[in-house]
């Protein structure tokens, strides 16, 4: 009797095992190399338009934060495929895109705390950080030993990250012409 259980744990055991491997095996297979993310144009020429518009700003310290930022959006921009461990590496070797709203409020004199939740920089800040996150958020557990639906996966994930960048992108823009405003005092047309 002692025997039979012996093997019949052993059985289990070993069975448990091969389906781990497996689970393994199949997490890895079906593990993404590359995020696609496609940005719509629509916010480049706003953007480049913010760009130009940098002039206008009298304050030294407040016109190169702002050129900054724009750069900084500018180079966080991706359009096509790029590989999960280059996206990651861009996120967290970069300067945090939250740290542009301190800098903000120290550069510019106009650009104070009033005036940022007056505009709602603290939720357009963590709107457009929250949509980076939740694109890396599909990508860090992919180790994770599971079965996946490839079927809605094939067709929901391209489309959300896409969605989720293009609504990062578009807060970006919205800061900056915000600070604009701000800064040159300028009526907000909506």
């Amino acid at each position: 009797m002692k025997e039979k259980i012996r093997n019949c744990l052993l059985t289990i055991g070993i069975g448990y095992m091969v389906v781990i491997v497996l689970l393994m095996f199949n997490s890895y297979a079906n593990s993404s190399k590359y995020i696609m993310i496609s940005t719509t144009d629509e916010y480049d020429a706003k953007l480049a338009e913010y760009k130009s518009k940098a002039n206008n700003i009298t304050e030294e310290s407040c016109k190169n934060y702002y050129l900054s930022f724009i750069d900084y959006i500018e180079k966080d921009k991706i359009n096509g495929k790029i590989e999960v461990s280059e996206y990651f590496k861009r996120v967290f070797s970069e300067e945090p895109f939250l740290s542009f709203y301190s800098k903000g409020i120290e550069a510019c004199s106009k650009l104070t705390q009033e005036a940022a939740r007056e505009n709602s920089f603290p939720l357009l800040f963590l709107g457009a950080s929250i949509q980076q996150d939740a694109i890396m958020g599909a990508y860090t557990t992919q180790y994770e030993l599971t079965y996946p639906d490839r079927l809605v996966r094939m067709i929901a994930e391209p489309s959300i990250g896409t969605v989720q960048a293009n609504i990062k992108y578009g807060k970006e823009v919205e800061i900056i012409e915000r600070i604009y405003n701000i800064v040159t005092e300028e009526e907000v047309v909506r």
